[in-house]
């Protein structure tokens, strides 16, 4: 018996004994119906991850992709300021960051050993702005921000401002905990994907704008595992201009605040830090050039003596109104002014037994007892004017800019705290005799000074 299949068609029994061994066999099947179970086809959409989507996954991600384990970092610091468009008061240093991994709080448990330190003498020295922020007084204040000074520390400020590093404590406004209030701040929208050492990186903008402030950022996330290559952060004042008045690579001629750029790198599966910068705006009060020196009780000619810096305003300086003396309480009325070298002499209203017994008693308690003429005496001086017009005692304001930088030259990823040699006091100013610790290989590394156009 001959069988005969074929896809499509009944099967065929043919008997070999009814086939022909001379002619052809022409053999005819039947069509056949085939019954198939049901095919299931589940197609997927390539939907493209939308910008929060992508932050949110970034930020989740932040405990896994970045150091949880000690390392260390030795790179290259600077701080400097720029008034009217020249440099001052550059400061640098070569120094090794011991970070104890991200799961520790950053200032509690990080340490710092400085190899080499310099004030570069080559820019002018402001002493007056090289001061710690002062909010007490306001003499060195950022207007609508508030900087912690730690103790003057740059670095220690510098830090702070790393807000991947620190991305579930508080960092700087708006941004503040990484973690739980960058998406609840901002709006997120995918700018142009780009390329990035030899990473398809997504580049995400945000931004916000709050009732005094603008803000706005850029986040570099890699395609691949969602880690963060850079932040980029910038507040503006939503009230005040800029003093050139020029839009910015931010697309706004607002005063700028502050800015903070954050990149990182891997090295050996982890994500590190390769650059960090702080960028702010501040301003301090500076003294008047036209001081009072001294206020003196002239006896043999019966008058008082104001002692000025400069030489004041003659026609000013004569006006008695703005001069007020106040003796036991009283005040005096005084008849004339005159004006000398840098000098005005009062003469008050009384006569002359009056005024020379008054002149006796104010000179034999100021050779007792300092405090007691004080208790006894006291001077009041308006807005006088010097001869160049510069106001009595007033302070004045002047603008500055702040940049905080530190550059990478090498990751030493399991690096443990040592426990012998001296650390940086991070209360204190790089500048306030700080312990150096050079390495023996401290020729590997680099200081530099080129800094960025300054137009």
């Amino acid at each position: 018996m001959l069988l005969i299949s074929s896809m499509g068609y009944g099967n065929k029994e043919v008997p070999i004994s009814s086939l022909s061994k001379e002619n052809f066999n022409v053999i005819v099947l039947e069509p056949g119906i085939f019954e198939l179970n049901e095919a299931e086809v589940e197609g997927k959409m390539k939907h493209r991850p939308s910008a929060l989507k992508i932050v949110q996954r970034a930020i989740r991600r932040i405990p896994s992709y970045y150091p949880e384990n000690p390392f260390s970092l030795v790179g290259y610091y600077r701080d400097y300021q720029i008034k009217d468009k020249k440099y001052v008061n550059l400061n640098e240093a070569l120094l090794e960051i011991y970070d104890k991994g991200f799961d520790e709080m950053d200032l509690a448990t990080t340490k710092v050993r400085l190899y080499q330190y310099r004030e570069n003498t080559d820019f002018p020295i402001d002493t007056i702005a090289a001061r710690p922020y002062d909010y007490r007084s306001g003499l060195k204040v950022i207007n609508k921000a508030y900087l912690y000074n730690f103790g003057g520390n740059e670095l220690a400020i510098l830090r702070v401002h790393d807000a991947i590093r620190n991305y579930n404590i508080g960092s700087y406004s708006f941004v503040n905990r990484l973690d739980m209030d960058l998406v609840k701040n901002h709006e997120f929208y995918r700018g142009k994907d780009v390329s990035y050492d030899g990473k398809n990186i997504y580049q995400i903008k945000f931004n916000n704008n709050f009732p005094e402030f603008t803000a706005i950022g850029t986040l570099y996330i890699a395609k691949d595992n969602y880690t963060i290559y850079k932040l980029e952060y910038c507040i503006y004042d939503r009230l005040r201009r800029n003093l050139s008045r020029k839009i910015d690579k931010n697309g706004t001629n607002k005063q700028l605040i502050f800015e903070v750029t954050s990149e990182y790198r891997p090295v050996e599966g982890k994500m590190y830090p390769n650059y960090i910068s702080l960028h702010n705006s501040f301003q301090v009060q500076k003294p008047s050039k036209f001081k009072i020196e001294d206020m003196t009780v002239d006896l043999p000619r019966g008058c008082f003596v104001v002692k000025f810096n400069e030489q004041p305003d003659n026609a000013m300086a004569r006006q008695t109104r703005y001069f007020q003396i106040v003796y036991k309480g009283k005040e005096l009325k005084l008849t004339r002014a005159v004006v000398g070298d840098k000098e005005v002499l009062l003469y008050p209203e009384m006569g002359k037994k009056e005024a020379s017994s008054m002149f006796s008693d104010l000179n034999r308690t100021s050779e007792n007892k300092i405090n007691s003429l004080n208790k006894m005496l006291s001077f009041k001086v308006g807005n006088l004017r010097d001869v160049q017009g510069n106001r009595l005692q007033e302070y004045f304001p002047e603008n500055f800019n702040q940049f905080r930088e530190f550059f990478v030259q090498q990751v030493k990823p399991g690096k443990e705290v040592p426990t012998y040699g001296k650390y940086m006091n991070m209360d204190r100013p790089i500048t306030n005799n700080q312990p150096l610790f050079p390495p023996t290989n401290f020729t590997d590394y680099w200081m530099n000074t080129p800094l960025q156009k300054n137009e």
